[in-house]
């Protein structure tokens, strides 16, 4: 619609102008002509293309007429007028001086950069600032937009008799809306009434009104509703929202949600922005339950802000009327299932190698009903550092490889249950210190130690302020090995051998007297420790040469790994791990772990998982044509998997399959299922149905899971996809 003003604007700021200037150095040269020149009252200009130029403006044709007794310039036979940016075609150009009316007819065609509109005449009044475009045609954003007369009543605004609308650029189209009368707000919005979508030039549905915004970029607006029918609700309207932006750095939504057995839920939300300082969100909801006769209400805030270099505050709040609130009104699945909420408020500092951070928060178990509160968490820390630092310009030494780290949380807990309410807080410290090593130039090796210190409010003895202190220490040692062949076989020039030993010591001593201090977030001290960990990794790869071009794969890699702890008594020795990751081509893989018990060598778990991915694209003249050069891409994915667990309850096997392929040119099916070996059925199926029907599109869903299903199908246009027909606007009337 703004390109239709820029027509209307061109006669406003152009040809009006030069027209009168022009007509005035005409007339002079007139009154200087002979006496047989005035008799005629009529000057034509040589055979030729003739042109004029004034200032930015110019105007050329094949003619150019002056009729002085009726105050007329006419360009005649391919008038063209240029001004800046702004070019005007058409086969005659009009100007009458007195009465200050510029008309272009024979197929006027206006050209600003790369928009255009076109029409079979444009007419427009200097005195009145009025103008008139009949059966103008023009392209917009999305599409392409027609009136059958377009009245510019005031200055910015327009009357549209018979317009329409449509993205498809097909003559005729396929689809259009339509509008006897039309309103618009140049760079505000359109007001429509009645609208009635035609297909194929039919009247298909009609609404009495509608409007719709045609500002760029963000702007306010209605967005599209979704009609359906549930078990809880009944009949409902979903998201009669309004989208309101009130600025550059805050908008606001508000939108109302209309069940028949619950009421009218309504929720608002803002959100604000200003990078890269501040920015967060505030929404609420409101609902009175006709069906429980209950008031009921949510709150959700979050919030970000940078309060100066390195400083952070960073707030959270989520309160909810009652546990079931996500459960009766929330669409996701994943935020009915969801019983926790939380509210925080946290303010974090850095430096260089250091932060420390400021938290308050409670959190909530909706299904548990029980509180914990955390007033105030604060937590500091220094990263790594080297404990002697490499002086400039000197090479790091084997003294220089020594790293410290440290941490320090203080927490004040508040534990609510239904019965009770318990109040703790306490210090932790921890010291880490490791340095790695190389040894010989092909051995790592990498001791820490690392140290707790904590302090209680109180123990479980009643004792004020107690110290736990505690250490672990432990040792790595590993190495890689390689070896590789002389020679290749068939298109694999050569393998490499890559070998991955490594062994670990950990320790920590037995605590005596442990169950004297509660647990406490943050202050854990972990547990007595005394074992021998071990790994060896087996790499084969090999380079293949394809299409000239030399490229390593990686064929099988196997890992070996288990541990000895020197506490049991019993059986010391873990079971040993095994893994298998064998990729012989890139369209399959298989991955295989298991475990054995060294003792009695039984196999105490085997899982095998096997995939093979193909993909390709049909060839034009594979069974239909495709347009131009495009393919039509199809995938087909197979996964089996076997596990066999300790217990013959525990075994199970799997078979996961799918597929997607274009059946013509414009139909494509998809189909993914499950199939479990034991239960000799089908858990699950999916299978999907797409529709190209050029600038709509189709889709159909329809999903099983054990004796459930559901379907879906929708209709919507490429461009514009919030404008769509779904399964729940006829839910009142199917299954």
């Amino acid at each position: 619609m703004k390109k239709i003003l820029i027509i209307l604007g061109f006669f406003i700021f152009s040809l009006p102008f030069v027209m009168a200037q022009e007509t005035k150095v005409i007339l002079e040269k007139k009154l200087t002509k002979t006496e047989t020149e005035k008799e005629e009252g009529e000057k034509k200009e040589p055979e030729g293309k003739t042109e004029v130029q004034f200032e930015e403006t110019s105007y050329s044709a094949k003619k150019i007429e002056y009729l002085i007794e009726e105050h007329l310039i006419i360009l005649i036979d391919s008038a063209v007028t240029k001004y800046k940016n702004i070019t005007v075609l058409a086969e005659t150009i009009e100007y009458n001086i007195e009465t200050k009316i510029v008309k272009a007819y024979g197929h006027p065609f206006l050209i600003d950069n790369e928009d255009t509109i076109t029409g079979e005449m444009m007419i427009y009044s200097i005195e009145t600032k009025r103008g008139i475009v009949t059966v103008g045609v023009t392209k917009i954003e999305k599409g392409f937009f027609t009136g059958d007369t377009i009245l510019m009543v005031e200055e910015k605004i327009l009357n549209v008799k018979g317009g329409t609308f449509t993205t498809c650029e097909t003559e005729p189209e396929h689809y259009a809306f339509y509008a006897r009368r039309m309103k618009v707000y140049a760079d505000d919005m359109v007001i429509c009434e009645p609208v009635i979508l035609t297909i194929q030039r039919i009247p298909i549905l009609m609404v009495p009104f509608w409007f719709f915004p045609i500002k760029k970029g963000r702007h306010s607006g209605f967005l599209f509703p979704k009609i359906g029918k549930g078990s809880s609700e009944g009949r409902y309207v979903r998201n009669l929202t309004y989208f309101w932006a009130t600025n550059d750095y805050s908008d606001i939504t508000c939108t109302f949600d209309i069940f028949e057995k619950k009421g009218i839920k309504t929720f608002v939300d803002g959100r604000y922005l200003v990078k890269p300082f501040l920015s967060g969100n505030i929404s609420g909801s409101y609902i009175n339950d006709i069906a429980l006769h209950s008031k009921r209400w949510s709150f959700l805030m979050n919030h970000r802000q940078t309060l100066a270099r390195r400083l952070n505050l960073t707030a959270h709040a989520d309160f909810l009327s009652d546990e079931n609130y996500n459960v009766d009104y929330s669409e996701e699945e994943i935020v009915q299932l969801n019983k926790e909420i939380e509210s925080y408020a946290s303010i974090s500092k850095s430096w260089s190698g250091a932060n420390m951070n400021v938290l308050v928060n409670e959190r909530r178990d909706l299904a548990k009903n029980t509180i914990s509160r955390r007033l105030p968490r604060i937590g500091f820390s220094l990263s790594s550092r080297r404990i002697i630092p490499v002086k400039k310009d000197v090479s790091a030494r084997w003294y220089n490889q020594a790293y410290v780290s440290y941490s320090s949380k203080f927490i004040n807990k508040i534990q609510k249950v239904p019965d009770s309410t318990t109040t703790h807080y306490g210090l932790a410290n921890n010291v880490r210190f490791q340095a790695p090593q190389k040894i010989l130039s092909y051995f790592n090796v990498a001791p820490s130690i690392q140290i707790w210190e904590n302090i209680y409010d109180e123990d479980n003895y009643g004792n004020r302020h107690p110290v736990r202190s505690y250490y672990s220490t432990s040792i790595s040692l590993s190495t890689v090995m390689y070896g590789i062949s002389k020679g290749g076989v068939f298109k694999f020039k050569k393998f490499r051998h890559v070998i991955k030993p490594s062994l670990s010591y950990n320790y920590s001593p037995e605590e005596e007297d442990a169950e004297r201090f509660y647990s406490l977030e943050g202050m854990g001290v972990g547990s007595a420790k005394k074992n021998i960990s071990f790994s060896v990794g087996n790499l084969i790869q090999a380079k293949l040469k394809t299409n000239g071009k030399d490229r390593k794969i990686n064929l099988i890699n196997i890992k070996t790994s288990a541990s000895y702890n020197f506490r049991k008594e019993e059986e010391p020795l873990s079971n040993i791990r095994n893994t298998f990751d064998i990729e012989p081509m890139k369209q399959l893989s298989v991955r295989a772990e298991m475990e054995h018990n060294p003792y009695t060598r039984e196999l105490k778990r085997l899982t095998i998982r096997t995939t093979l991915k193909l993909q390709g694209n049909f060839a034009q003249g594979a069974g239909y044509e495709t347009e131009g050069t495009a393919k039509k891409p199809w995938r087909l994915n197979l996964t089996h998997n076997y596990v066999k667990g300790i217990g013959q309850n525990m075994d199970s096997q799997q078979l996961f399959g799918g597929f997607q392929t274009w059946v013509t040119k414009n139909w494509k099916i998809g189909y993914n299922t499950r199939y479990d070996f034991d239960e000799k059925q089908l858990i699950n199926q999916s299978l999907s149905i797409y529709r190209d029907l050029h600038c709509w599109e189709a889709q159909f869903s329809w999903n099983s899971y054990g004796g459930r299903w559901k379907y879906d199908f929708k209709i919507k246009i490429k461009k514009i996809p919030e404008i769509k027909v779904t399964k729940g606007i006829f839910g009142i009337f199917i299954p």
